[in-house]
């Protein structure tokens, strides 16, 4: 019987690791599991048919994660009146190859050291960023209203909670001391930022 564990990412593959019934020596030289293996699939044959390779894996001297950073540092013209230069950038975070982050960032300092925070922020953070797609459906609390997990697009950084009772969500209250109204009130699915310390993840 094989079962499924986690994903790691080799030689930029995405790979699948599983439990299984023969065992390995490096697991017990290490003191790690002695069970665990990684699917290694060379390539179909004429068939159709996966080969495959189970490859030992040894849970220590590897990363079970692998995080991607690319940032890009640069200008932009800009046209109002006159031609103006501005100094732009963003930065792209991606998890086991998927993009789970976006920011904006025109200084390269800034970049680096935000980009490490965020990673320690993601790594404890109740949202999987590891397996986003498990939290689409997931109860949250926004804004102190009932919420679903609709929707994902953690390639700009954001997620769709669509508000769990009748209605919309009552914005009016965020911009109350500005005498302003959120552009989401009333709506039944709204866009945030996944890191938004509006979002509450612990509703049953």
């Amino acid at each position: 019987m094989e079962k499924f564990l986690f994903h790691v990412v080799i030689d930029k593959r995405l790979c699948e690791v599983y439990e299984r019934e023969e065992t390995h020596k490096f697991g017990e030289w290490n003191g790690k599991p002695n069970n665990w293996w990684v699917k290694w699939i060379n390539h179909f044959d004429d068939n159709g048919t996966e080969e495959i390779d189970w490859i030992p894996w040894v849970d220590c001297c590897t990363n079970r994660l692998s995080w991607e950073i690319t940032i890009s540092i640069g200008n932009r013209l800009v046209y109002k009146n006159d031609y103006d230069i501005r100094c732009s950038g963003s930065v792209l975070i991606k998890c086991n190859t998927k993009p789970v982050y976006w920011f904006g960032a025109s200084n390269i300092e800034y970049a680096f050291a935000r980009a490490q925070y965020l990673i320690h922020v993601m790594n404890e953070h109740p949202f999987s960023f590891v397996n986003p797609e498990s939290e689409i459906g997931r109860k949250i609390w926004y804004h102190n209203q009932p919420g679903i997990v609709s929707g994902l697009s953690l390639d700009s950084g954001d997620i769709y909670i669509k508000h769990d009772g009748d209605g919309g969500f009552d914005m009016k209250h965020v911009y109350d001391e500005k005498d302003e109204v959120s552009d989401w009130q009333g709506q039944e699915t709204i866009r945030d930022d996944v890191l938004s310390p509006s979002i509450w993840w612990f509703r049953k």
